[in-house]
């Protein structure tokens, strides 16, 4: 019941929204960016590509950046809140650049022939 109150109060003040929307652009942007290189660092990892363009997996991954921003930042505006976008992408950006660090060092120790 609550919930459903605060959403209608949301929905009817307009100026919550355009408080909240320069926060959201601003996460979208300022952190989908290293998020968007993570993940093209985590499957560089797991595939195995090379950094020469000389594998058509390596042409292929270099696709993944632009997508991953765009969808990071088409997230980041459907949230509710720009704290929650902020957070949210944070959390994202921990989650993709430790499991990086993981699988680098996994790599670089020769435990895993990922």
């Amino acid at each position: 019941m609550r919930n459903q109150q605060r959403m209608k109060r949301v929905s009817q003040d307009p100026e919550m929204l355009i408080r909240q929307w320069p926060s959201k652009v601003f996460a979208g942007l300022l952190l989908g960016a290293p998020l968007s290189l993570g993940v093209l660092g985590d499957l560089g990892l797991l595939l195995h590509v090379s950094r020469q363009l000389d594998q058509p997996e390596a042409l292929l991954l270099r696709w993944v950046p632009g997508a991953v921003w765009v969808l990071s930042f088409c997230w980041a505006l459907a949230l509710r809140s720009g704290l929650r976008a902020w957070g949210g992408l944070l959390l994202g950006n921990a989650l993709i650049w430790g499991l990086y660090g993981i699988l680098y060092i996994l790599r670089v120790a020769g435990w895993a022939a990922l």
